[in-house]
């Protein structure tokens, strides 16, 4: 590296994917790395933003850190933010409330991924500030609309009724929900903020200023107000964590809807656990956090997935499990190898086997065995149908499959 003053310079190009960011490059020169970032804009298309950090280490090797350039909502990235995501099914919603369920958050988050992916956002916090509802409906020209149409085909055909009148029972949802969080918008000027009183002093506060069938909507909308002064998700995870792991139980459920609404959106998971040497080991330190052995399991563990680990197994983040468990059995029903390394039918089924041994309970009964039969059990007709077909049995695999 060049010295100047006796310091050491390197640059460090940036991309953000899916609110995290990954180090793609690494130069001695300040002007080569700026060149390359701005090259990659068009390159990296499923970038959400791309910056340059000039690391500055001095001889007794304290390091400062600056960032020097960034990119952020990128043309590239933003072409694909107005167009809807698709989804098979979704429950019905009898009133607003069903909104906010798990499940509705799971395909609000399927069908405005590319939107929610460019803001780092989470269904929770979407549906709560109304400034993105604004910003949405100027910029998307009806990508909430589209949504809407989507829920509504899929809806009336399970309810039995015209698809127009099932429309018309969303849009006044819908309406409901946007007045909500646009009221918020003007009144959070004066509600008290969580960067200035603890959450449950925040709880006390609110209970005396809103009505009480107001007051789960403003207490859930003021921690996502608080997180806009975040963007990548795991700064979100550790803001939550510091704020809500140790507060009430109205603050571990809301706690729970956004770590829920966080685990489900695409690559956070890996992420979150970090990097793993097969999938196998992947499932299993998922196991590890639902059963509370995650601390125990690993050498280093993350301080927030401990957190995590210890609320979910003591039953106070039922959403945060489902999404953990939704998480594995898409993982086991899908076609990836346990281990790329080996992944030949006999060694693919001892694995598989070894993994249904991991999920025994200590008593010898299977973790959730309701869950994960159908899966195992497709993933183990998978592997015998390989190792017919290895032996020329293929008409017999073909049944199988």
């Amino acid at each position: 590296m060049p010295e100047v003053k006796n310091r050491e310079f390197r640059y460090e190009v940036m991309v953000s994917v899916n609110g995290r960011w990954e180090i793609k490059n690494i130069y001695d020169d300040e002007r080569e790395s700026l060149i390359r970032a701005r090259a990659m804009v068009h390159s990296e298309t499923k970038a959400e933003a791309i910056r340059v950090n000039q690391n500055r280490r001095s001889p007794n090797g304290f390091t400062i850190e600056k960032e020097i350039l960034m990119l952020d909502r990128l043309d590239a990235y933003r072409r694909q933010e107005f167009m809807p995501g698709k989804i098979d099914a979704v429950a019905v919603c009898q009133d607003f409330d069903d909104v906010f369920r798990l499940d509705s958050r799971r395909a609000l988050e399927r069908l405005l991924r590319p939107y929610l992916g460019v803001q780092s956002l989470t269904p929770t916090e979407f549906l709560h500030i109304g400034q993105y509802h604004r910003e949405l409906e100027r910029a998307s020209g009806g990508l909430l609309l589209s949504a809407l149409g989507t829920i509504s085909r899929l809806q009336s055909q399970a309810m039995g009724i015209k698809h127009r009148e099932r429309m018309d029972q969303l849009q006044k949802m819908a309406d409901h929900i946007q007045r909500r969080a646009s009221n918020f918008m003007v009144e959070v000027r004066k509600l008290p903020r969580l960067d200035k009183h603890s959450f449950q002093e925040l709880e006390k506060k609110i209970k005396e200023q809103v009505a009480p069938e107001d007051f789960q909507f403003t207490i859930t909308a003021l921690v996502c107000h608080d997180l806009m002064e975040y963007r990548a998700t795991f700064d979100k995870m550790e803001r939550l964590i510091v704020i809500l792991g140790q507060s009430s139980a109205a603050g571990i459920v809301i706690l729970d809807r956004l770590f829920a609404d966080m685990v489900m959106a695409p690559g956070v998971m890996k992420d979150l656990l970090g990097p793993q040497i097969s999938l196998s080991d992947h499932l299993k330190r998922c196991v590890d956090v639902m059963r509370g052995d995650y601390m125990d399991r690993v050498e280093d563990p993350s301080k927030l997935l401990v957190v995590l680990s210890q609320l979910m197994t003591t039953g106070l983040m039922p959403e945060s499990r489902e999404a953990f468990e939704s998480h594995v059995v898409r993982a086991i029903s899908n076609d990836t190898p346990l281990d790329r390394r080996d992944a030949n039918p006999d060694a693919e089924r001892d694995r598989l086997n070894d993994f249904i041994r991991y999920l025994q309970m200590p008593d010898g009964t299977m973790m959730r065995d309701d869950l994960w039969a159908v899966p195992l059990a497709g993933r183990r007709r998978k592997i015998r149908a390989a190792l017919l077909r290895g032996s020329g049995l293929e008409e017999i695999a073909a049944a199988l499959s």
